[in-house]
């Protein structure tokens, strides 16, 4: 599991900000140490975060009605990426909506976290970035 957090510090209007990453990954019977990766020593970090809001929007559908896909896109290999955020943006007046999304190896989320976690690969660490 991926998070992503913004930290603010300082008072306002003077904060300066950046962004953290938290992995938490391993089997069910393994331990599962968390890792960490922060904007402020690794670029990747934000580019990650501009290359997440250049995701493509996600058309709901209704099956068999109105605009249909050529296939189902089904993919059954074992990988399952769940994307949510609360401060998702929609509509003309950028009102903000939560949104999760969720797909497997051939969606433009997988894609975007195959890329991203490459990226991030020499950007780890054990300890949380302070």
């Amino acid at each position: 599991m991926n998070s992503f957090y913004t930290v603010f510090r300082g008072e306002y209007p003077n904060q300066t900000k950046f962004w953290i990453i938290r992995r938490v990954a391993g089997s069910l019977d393994a331990a599962k140490p968390v890792i960490w990766a922060d904007s402020r020593s690794c670029p990747a970090v934000q580019q990650a975060l501009i290359e997440m809001e250049r995701l493509p929007a996600v058309r709901p559908d209704a099956l068999q009605l109105g605009i249909e896909a050529k296939n189902m896109g089904i993919v059954t290999d074992g990988v399952h990426h769940v994307f949510w955020n609360r401060w998702a943006r929609s509509g003309e007046d950028d009102a903000t909506v939560g949104l999760e999304i969720t797909g497997n190896v051939n969606s433009p989320i997988a894609k975007w976290w195959s890329e991203s976690v490459t990226n991030l690969a020499s950007c780890w660490q054990a300890t949380m970035p302070l």
